[in-house]
């Protein structure tokens, strides 16, 4: 459906900012991929941008470009650690609640949901005695 509706790029902005939050947070991993979601998708320069301008406010965007104190080649350039952690949060918020309001009543009244067939289950196991 999402490739139907031409916004699989929107289900991988959300995969890629779920799995930057589960990073820790001391961990130095976290800046290096804040500058690969950042090239990825919110350089102007990538062509993955149009999604990020598709469905986010310039306010957001320029907001998450001071966040994250990016010069102009596009490297995230911020030490603080703490708002390095913070800066996709409300994006993440924000494109979760685009796929839950705007995408998913869609796709429930599609004719790929319709077609979604279930696989049928097998007897039920008893439970195992404690």
């Amino acid at each position: 459906y999402m490739l139907a509706s031409f916004s699989e790029d929107l289900v991988a902005l959300w995969t890629d900012l779920f799995s930057y939050e589960r990073i820790p947070y001391e961990s130095p991993a976290k800046l290096s991929r804040a500058q690969e979601i950042f090239s990825k998708y919110f350089d102007s320069r990538s062509p993955l941008a149009r999604v990020t301008s598709d469905y986010l406010d310039s306010n957001t965007l320029e907001s998450l470009r001071a966040d994250l104190a990016v010069d102009t080649d596009g490297c995230v350039r911020q030490t603080d650690q703490h708002v390095v952690v913070e800066a996709f949060k409300l994006i993440y918020g924000k494109i979760f609640a685009v796929l839950k309001f705007e995408f998913m009543p869609n796709f429930l009244i599609s004719e790929s949901f319709a077609n979604i067939e279930v696989a049928p289950h097998g007897p039920v196991q008893p439970a195992l005695p404690c």
